[in-house]
């Protein structure tokens, strides 16, 4: 069984892009757009101020809001995986 990855530090784009620097020096980045399209919990984050000013690492993953319970957060696998290498 694969480790899961853990985030160590993220960083917002002005294209709702987000670079992910993890554990052991892997960096992806992944494109929040086509989720923020989608709505749901996305939509709370569909402003770039929002997008940038709640952007987390949180729990090893990227997230938004501080709270473990209520944030939105993404899967540090598929990021890991699927991103796109920096």
């Amino acid at each position: 069984m694969k480790p899961i990855p853990v985030g160590v530090s993220v960083e917002a784009r002005d294209d709702f892009t987000v670079k992910v620097s993890f554990q052991d020096g892997t960096v992806r980045s992944v494109d929040v757009k086509p989720m923020i399209k989608k709505g749901g919990v996305f939509a709370s984050i569909s402003t770039l101020p929002i997008f940038e000013e709640q952007l987390c690492v949180l729990n090893g993953t990227v997230a938004w809001g501080s709270d473990p319970e209520t944030c939105i957060d993404l899967d540090p696998c598929v990021i890991y995986e699927e991103g796109t290498p920096e």
